[in-house]
C-alpha cells in the first residue's frame, strides 16, 4: 500500500500524510479506473480515514484515533515538511470570541511528553518535535480544550499555529 501511495504522489503531486509502519503490509490488488482514488482508498482501509486536508493533501489516520477527535478538516493542521527530521511547533493561542492572547493556556503534544504555557502574547514553541503525524491539545482554565492533528507535507503552507478557544459551554 505504502508503495502504491508514493507512487500517486509522485505522478500526480499530492502528498498523503500516514504511518509508513501500520500502511506496509497492505496491498492493492487492482484499482478500478472509474472510481475516484480517496474514496477507494476510504473503503479498501476499512480501520483508517481518509481525510482530504487540501486539494494536494490527504491524511490517512486510525478510525480509532481520528473519531475520537473529529472529522473535522478544521482540526488538522499541516506545517511545510522541514529538511530537519526534529523541528519546533510555534503559534499562538487566542481566546475565540475577542482574538485577545491566552495568557498562560498550556499546549502539549502527548506523543512527545512535551508541552509548555503561552507567554504575555499568547505564544508559545515546543522544541525538538519529529515531524509526524500526532495530537497537540490545547486547555485553558475555563475555556472548552481543543484538539488538533498535526502533520508535515512538502505541499503544507503553516509554518506557525493561531488555534483559539472559546470559553467553556455552560450546562
Amino acid at each position: 500500500m505504502s508503495d502504491l501511495l508514493k507512487e500517486v504522489e509522485k505522478e500526480h503531486s499530492v502528498d498523503f500524510i500516514y504511518d509508513e509502519e501500520k500502511l506496509r503490509s497492505l496491498t492493492v490488488l487492482r484499482l478500478p479506473e472509474k472510481r475516484r482514488f480517496l474514496e477507494y482508498l476510504d473503503d479498501y482501509l476499512t480501520e483508517y480515514k481518509v481525510i482530504k486536508v487540501q486539494d494536494d493533501i490527504a491524511v490517512i489516520v486510525d478510525k480509532e484515533f481520528g473519531g475520537e477527535y473529529g472529522w473535522k478538516k478544521e482540526n488538522y493542521i499541516i506545517f511545510k515538511q522541514s529538511s530537519n527530521t526534529s523541528v519546533s511547533l510555534t503559534g499562538t493561542v487566542l481566546d475565540g470570541r475577542v482574538d485577545e492572547p491566552l495568557i498562560g493556556a498550556q499546549v502539549s503534544v502527548p506523543e512527545f511528553k512535551q508541552g509548555t504555557l503561552t507567554d504575555l502574547d499568547g505564544k508559545f514553541v515546543i522544541k525538538g518535535v519529529t515531524q509526524g503525524v500526532m495530537l497537540m491539545d490545547i486547555q485553558y482554565v475555563g475555556y472548552d480544550p481543543n484538539t488538533y492533528i498535526i502533520g508535515f507535507s512538502p505541499y503544507g503552507k503553516m509554518e506557525s499555529i493561531t488555534a483559539t478557544l472559546l470559553p467553556a459551554s455552560k450546562q
